[in-house]
């Protein structure tokens, strides 16, 4: 009898059980709420930056970086996906306004980023991949058949050094009928 007396007495220090399973309860719930909301804007975030693209703060440093390395782009959209990175979209170099120059454009420019490039550092664009790729250059010819040459199917690897200096990795192109890879 004793040893049930003491028990009785030795309840008085710690909260009653019902109290302590209450706390545990509402942490683990509030806990698992908090979580599912970070997943879920985590989530809407990514699609967001996939199918709306970057926000405008984003392309505008990009662009500057881009623009400082010689590459003045006109483009239909700027997203970002986990996989491939910074997609430029339906992208056209922009040349001289004389028409007898060449022109490029592709289907998308591959520009990978570091997310915390983004937040932290300056952004350093080094590489540029190219998919898609058209240039066009006008031939003066006396075939009347002959205006331009084409090369269509670009694909291209470009490390951008600096204003001056690109370096291509890999070249694949289709050129009068042939495929050509350096």
């Amino acid at each position: 009898m004793e040893k049930s007396s003491r028990s009785k007495l030795d309840t008085k220090n710690h909260p009653p059980r019902g109290v302590l399973h209450r706390w545990l309860r509402s942490g683990l719930k509030w806990g698992l709420v908090l979580v599912a909301l970070v997943a879920t804007l985590t989530v809407g975030l990514l699609w967001f930056l996939e199918n709306r693209g970057l926000p405008e703060f984003a392309k505008t440093r990009i662009l500057e970086n881009l623009r400082s390395k010689g590459l003045e782009l006109d483009f239909s959209s700027m997203r970002w996906t986990p996989k491939e990175g910074i997609l430029v979209e339906q992208v056209t170099l922009i040349a001289p306004k004389d028409p007898n120059e060449p022109s490029f454009s592709a289907d998308v420019i591959q520009v990978r980023l570091s997310p915390l490039q983004w937040l932290f550092q300056e952004i350093n664009i080094e590489e540029a991949i190219v998919r898609g790729g058209r240039l066009t250059m006008p031939v003066d010819s006396e075939m009347e058949e002959v205006e331009r040459f084409e090369a269509v199917g670009i694909a291209s690897k470009i490390k951008l050094h600096s204003r001056h200096w690109w370096e291509l990795e890999f070249l694949n192109a289709e050129m009068l009928g042939l495929d050509i890879s350096c």
